[in-house]
């Protein structure tokens, strides 16, 4: 595990969404804050939830939400939950394996820690338009050192 600062935990999820070869829109921060009327669908969209601090870690917390429009007589609703889980899973296997070779960025097995357990909530029809998918919990922990010397006090 590496020392990372935020910006740079969002860059890389920011790049995973870049170069996923299935999702047309990734976004960062308040999803209500997201224009939807500009949203190309799938979308995955990340919020942070919260950070915690040991003398030698950090852990960040976010919510990973992979969602696709559902037809009105809701006959793929199943397909989008299905794909949009995969969606998930490919950006968890990306931060526990790190960036494959033929990859357009470079990330490290083991760059970031990310929880063993991510657990995963569906949804259907939210967000004020059609849209179903899933909610992930993830937790991604990175270095922290709490030493005196790197502070920025004079």
């Amino acid at each position: 595990m590496a020392q990372r600062t935020y910006n740079q935990i969002l860059d890389m999820w920011r790049k995973l969404g870049a170069n996923h070869l299935q999702v047309k829109t990734f976004t960062v921060g308040d999803i209500f804050e997201v224009d939807a009327n500009t949203v190309v669908f799938p979308q995955v969209h990340l919020i942070t939830e919260q950070a915690s601090m040991t003398p030698h870690q950090i852990t960040y917390n976010f919510k990973l939400i992979a969602m696709d429009l559902v037809e009105p007589d809701e006959s793929n609703e199943d397909d989008v939950l299905s794909d949009t889980m995969q969606y998930i899973q490919d950006f968890i296997a990306a931060f526990r394996n790190g960036a494959g070779a033929g990859s357009q960025f470079q990330m490290t097995q083991g760059e970031f820690v990310i929880s063993d357990t991510i657990n995963c909530q569906p949804f259907t029809e939210r967000f004020d338009t059609s849209v179903s998918g899933w909610v992930a919990d993830v937790q991604i922990s990175v270095d922290y050192d709490a030493s005196a010397c790197d502070m920025a006090f004079n």
